[in-house]
């Protein structure tokens, strides 16, 4: 690459990719898990029922719009180029951009993510052990 913005606006976008990619297989198992433990009868799994979800919840809305805003990002870096449907970037800002409110729009599910915290936090202060 030429210049060192550039380079930088898409090995930033290289990296969250990864982030994302750790974030959503942990996720992965921690589901299976719970899964595992609620077909088996484990009252205990099915009380983590509210945090996986919430952690469902805040993953999906932060990732999937901070995933846009980086293809949105790497698409601009390449200038007149990024317009281009031969260069890829293109297709795949118009494509991507759906996914931010396919099965939730992002800020409803962060409220969700949101509101757990606060009742988590206030169970904490009221003794109550956190999951």
């Amino acid at each position: 690459m030429d210049y060192k913005f550039q380079e930088y606006r898409i090995f930033k976008a290289i990296g969250a990719s990864y982030l994302m990619s750790w974030s959503g297989r942990n996720v992965r198992e921690y589901l299976a898990r719970v899964v595992d433990g609620v077909a088996k009868g484990d009252d205990a799994a099915a009380d983590e029922l509210p945090d996986l979800h919430a952690t469902c919840a805040g993953l999906k809305s932060i990732c999937t719009t901070y995933a846009a805003n980086l293809i949105e990002d790497c698409r601009r870096s390449c200038g007149g180029m990024g317009f281009l449907r031969a260069s890829g970037i293109a297709d795949k800002s118009t494509d991507y951009v759906g996914t931010v409110t396919a099965e939730g729009e992002a800020v409803i599910l962060a409220l969700q993510t949101a509101r757990y915290i606060i009742k988590s936090v206030d169970g904490h202060k009221k003794g109550q052990k956190l999951a």
